[in-house]
């Protein structure tokens, strides 16, 4: 499973995964609430608490330490950016609690790949950019950063080349052309350095508008299967420049519940193959049984011919596709739910978070999408 994040150079895509894993690599469990607390969450329509752990090894656990160490100071140092293609292999486990229930928590473990890019592969300013952009076509699901300030800031021209809309697009088209026609495409739009939005009045609508006209309208409302998840983020406080997140881990809960529910569909997938090879060789194996009651000359001849296979050989391999369908449904399902609780907490605290989905060019509840699946 694989999550790709896009988007130019000086973005904020290497820092956003930084403070995201200085948010959430200690987290541990998930706080209890009190009683003030659950009735506010109810009166919001919040049923679910979520939680979100991300490890990493080696020499990442090593950098990215470092980075969070940094981010936490005074002002903060931004880690250096992607001069090549990085890819992240990250333990992840999410965690789950209904409110009203301060007992039992829910957890699930995957393994997640991110991909961050060199930003100046999308000018093709970097060495190497179309063997980055090659990998980047492998990924499920896109985070595409687009910088706030570069919407409020520049003219048409200059934001669109500083943003690097053509290649974007690019990408997503090739996203498209590899999906199922009737399979759902989900994209986020990270919008990054959203603490400066704030300072002007007029800038979040203007925002709005700019990723209705440039993305909304012309991927989601003309094409139909691709769901857009817009979602504000920042890392510094607007009024003191020190390290304040804000709504990082929502962006990583979109894509990753998507490319779980497509993996849930892959293995389902795999289950009915797997199914269909079992009945292929139960067949086998009574075909040779029926023979044994009928012509021990003809059982003689096929045992030659196929190579000395007998009706237990194909019994056993049935029963190894039974066993490996079984595993099959069974990580689907789990895949599945996971999606589901994962897809349920971005719906719930959307109003907190100023995220929104559309597709076919209109707001939906992503909910409701996934049950239309």
């Amino acid at each position: 499973m694989k999550i790709a994040l896009l988007g130019a150079r000086a973005v904020g895509k290497t820092s956003y995964f930084a403070s995201l894993y200085r948010e959430v690599s200690s987290s541990t469990f998930l706080p209890l609430l009190d009683a003030a607390q659950m009735r506010d969450a109810r009166g919001k329509g919040q049923s679910l608490q979520s939680g979100l752990q991300i490890s990493v090894q080696g020499q990442l656990k090593r950098d990215f330490e470092l980075y969070s160490k940094n981010l936490a100071s005074n002002p903060p140092v931004f880690p250096p950016r992607s001069i090549d293609i990085d890819t992240l292999d990250l333990n992840v486990v999410f965690q789950f609690r209904k409110i009203g229930e301060n007992t039992r928590t829910s957890a699930f473990h995957r393994e997640i790949s991110f991909i961050d890019h060199a930003g100046g592969a999308l000018h093709a300013a970097v060495d190497g950019w179309e063997r980055i952009t090659a990998e980047l076509d492998t990924a499920d699901v896109f985070i595409t950063f687009i910088d706030a300030t570069a919407i409020l800031t520049l003219d048409p021209t200059e934001r669109n080349e500083r943003l690097g809309l053509g290649a974007i697009g690019d990408m997503i088209r090739k996203l498209r052309e590899r999906i199922d026609e009737f399979d759902i495409i989900p994209i986020v739009f990270a919008v990054s350095k959203f603490d400066e939005v704030q300072a002007d009045p007029d800038g979040e609508a203007r925002v709005m508008r700019f990723l209705h006209e440039e993305f909304i309208k012309p991927y989601s409302e003309q094409w139909g299967n691709v769901a857009i998840f817009v979602c504000p983020i920042a890392v510094l406080d607007p009024k003191t420049g020190g390290f304040s997140p804000m709504n990082l881990k929502w962006p990583f809960m979109f894509a990753a519940g998507a490319t779980v529910l497509r993996n849930s569909f892959l293995l389902y997938a795999r289950m009915e193959r797997e199914k269909a090879a079992q009945r292929g060789m139960e067949a086998e194996a009574e075909t040779r049984r029926r023979l044994r009651r009928e012509s021990p000359f003809k059982r003689l001849r096929l045992w030659f011919n196929e190579g000395f296979k007998t009706a237990d050989t194909f019994q056993s391999r049935a029963d190894d596709y039974r066993r490996q369908a079984r595993r099959s449904l069974k990580a689907s399902e789990g895949d599945k739910e996971l999606a589901s609780l994962v897809w349920r907490c971005v719906q719930e605290y959307a109003d907190d978070t100023g995220c929104v989905t559309y597709l076919d060019g209109k707001e939906v509840n992503v909910l409701e999408m996934m049950e239309a699946l």
